[in-house]
């Protein structure tokens, strides 16, 4: 079985203060192969997702959660 390399992969949204974070699966190996995920840790419920789409959920809940954004911003991973 080959080596796989960066399991856990954070996505962040930040304000002046780390507010919250999502746990990114690559689609074709962690997100398919739920024995690493259980020995990770990684709870049966964490699935793929992509990357705009967990930044898509972390603003929603900020916002929803009654935190200000006058503007937002990522780096390229997320288009």
């Amino acid at each position: 079985m080959g080596r796989r390399c960066g399991p856990r992969r954070p996505a962040f949204l930040r304000g002046r203060a780390l507010i919250d974070r999502r746990l990114y699966l690559p689609e074709h190996s962690w997100s398919t192969d739920p024995e690493p995920c259980r020995e990770a840790g990684i709870p049966e419920t964490v699935e793929f997702a992509t990357k705009p789409h967990l930044a898509g959920e972390m603003i929603t809940a900020a916002l929803d959660a009654g935190i200000a954004a006058s503007w937002v911003t990522g780096d390229e991973a997320y288009g």
